[in-house]
């Protein structure tokens, strides 16, 4: 896996599988989404990465409302080594 080289190689900090990130608006929880990879930075910035084959309508639902109502988060699709990086 790839990250897991970037990992070896100290360009990010760290890698969880599967993590959950609740999605939240004005404090009250919406649902959970289980991104495949939340990535640390050694900068200490979170990005979440998601490996998609096909996107349901379900997720494709999911993420213009985790990107509507959370802008901070950083949900990247099928990234390369460039956009997680930067």
């Amino acid at each position: 896996m790839w990250l897991d080289l970037l990992l070896k190689q100290g360009k990010i900090a760290e890698v969880k599988p599967q993590c959950r990130l609740d999605v939240r608006h004005n404090g009250k929880h919406i649902y959970n989404m289980i991104p495949d990879f939340r990535v640390t930075l050694n900068d200490g910035r979170i990005k979440y990465a998601e490996c998609k084959g096909f996107p349901t309508r379900e997720w494709v639902l999911q993420v213009k409302v985790l990107r509507a109502i959370m802008p901070e988060i950083v949900y990247l699709v099928n990234p390369n080594e460039k956009e997680l990086l930067e």
